[in-house]
């Protein structure tokens, strides 16, 4: 156990200095119209939760935890630049 406690704060630390583009909170804008589906999803994702939330939790954390670097490969993998190195070019603007 203690080799997985271990495991878990290397990766948190890592995390926290790295350059993965994990999703924020802050970019939610509570102004415009939602789609349907999405209002569908957040039942569904309610529904899943209730259903065993200590299982449905820890899956829902450990895809996050996940989804950051699986982005950061995806974007490597397609050539496409990071936000930092955009914002660099155009003098840390955001476009």
């Amino acid at each position: 156990m203690p080799w997985v406690a271990f495991g878990i704060t290397l990766y948190a630390g890592l995390s926290m200095v790295s350059n993965a583009p994990f999703y924020s909170g802050k970019a939610l804008d509570v102004r415009y119209r939602v789609p349907f589906g999405m209002m569908v999803l957040v039942l569904v994702l309610f529904v899943v939760v209730s259903t065993d939330p200590p299982v449905a939790l820890f899956g829902l954390f450990v895809a996050y935890a996940i989804s950051g670097y699986v982005l950061w490969a995806w974007r490597a993998m397609h050539g496409k630049p990071a936000i930092e190195k955009k914002q660099r070019e155009n003098g840390g603007k955001a476009s």
